[in-house]
């Protein structure tokens, strides 16, 4: 989200296959009751916003696969070679120059340690005052 770069995977159905029993999840997509494939390339949406002025790198690729970016389209095109039934497929899509951050990624310390820190000090000097007016 911060980077531009992202990774995808995909899988050649293979009508051949026959269904398992377990729930096919991302990282175990399903390969079986599909069509027959009929056509090699994917297409993935890329906002010509992030990729204006930039070079787009497609890393995973065999040495017969292509890319094509089309900036008009938004559209990046990736050709695979390898149609194979039940054949997995895995690209990471990255960007150069990167982009510069947008925001800073932070945790709950980050965000509210001084409050948090301010707040206990606060309440240990509230005890204190109350304790030494016990002995006065």
């Amino acid at each position: 989200m911060t980077t531009g770069e992202f990774t995808y995977e995909w899988a050649n159905p293979d009508p051949t296959e026959k269904p398992t029993n377990s729930n096919p999840t991302v990282s175990i997509p399903p390969r079986s009751d599909g069509p027959t494939l009929t056509a090699r390339e994917t297409e993935i949406f890329l906002p010509s916003s992030l990729a204006r002025d930039r070079k787009v790198v497609v890393r995973g690729l065999t040495a017969r696969d292509s890319h094509v970016y089309d900036e008009s389209r938004q559209t990046l095109f990736v050709l695979t070679h390898d149609s194979n039934p039940g054949e997995l497929h895995k690209i990471t899509v990255s960007l150069l120059p990167p982009l510069k951050l947008a925001f800073e990624l932070n945790d709950f310390r980050g965000e509210f340690g001084p409050q948090i820190l301010a707040g206990f000090g606060l309440a240990c000097g509230l005890i204190t005052f109350w304790m030494l007016m016990q002995y006065v």
